[in-house]
């Protein structure tokens, strides 16, 4: 159920992502699901965590989401 709302988030802009692409952190307090951004480096170029944060600041949480936060 997790994995379907954070594949309709990445959706939500631009990025075509399947479940077999979200991993879980290794540590709890680092969350429930990762989108690791290499794969997405490696096409675009560009840093991985720079690509993360800039798909943090677009993702929009709707209020009915059961995530807290990105």
């Amino acid at each position: 159920m997790l994995e379907n709302e954070v594949i309709k988030l990445l959706k939500s802009v631009g990025i075509e992502s399947s479940e077999k692409e979200l991993e879980s952190p290794p540590r709890d307090e680092l969350g429930d699901l990762s989108f690791p951004c290499f794969n997405l480096a490696k096409d675009l170029k560009r840093n991985p965590n720079e690509i993360a944060l800039e798909i943090g600041t677009k993702i929009k949480i709707p209020k009915n989401s059961a995530f807290e936060k990105i």
